[in-house]
């Protein structure tokens, strides 16, 4: 019982401070990056045990349109830093490496 409830208490840590901190969704036929907020239901996916051990099918299960060309963004992860636009063979390995399951997660040492 005790370990559900610490169990309980750090999932709520995990999403109090997810919901101040915006992942890095990437248009790869845009080259851009754009910051967006986890929501409620994105949230509590994330601090499930199953979402502990697998991360990426949570952030991949709900993919927001690009506001410019309208195509389904990647979430790469919150260390996720992009290239410079004109970069197109950087974007391209990059691309190839997302394809390929890469992602940019780290744990934070306030988590």
């Amino acid at each position: 019982m005790k370990t559900q409830t610490n169990w309980k208490r750090y999932q709520n840590s995990i999403a109090q401070r997810l919901e101040s901190y915006p992942q890095h969704y990437t248009c790869f036929a845009c080259r851009k990056m754009f910051r967006k907020r986890l929501t409620d239901e994105q949230m509590q996916q994330y601090c499930s045990l199953q979402a502990f051990y697998d991360s990426q099918a949570v952030a991949d299960r709900q993919r927001p349109p690009c506001p410019q060309c309208r195509q389904p963004m990647l979430n790469m992860g919150i260390g996720f830093q992009p290239p410079k636009r004109r970069d197109r063979k950087r974007w391209n390995a990059l691309e190839q490496q997302a394809q390929a399951g890469k992602r940019f997660n780290y744990c934070p040492s306030w988590l």
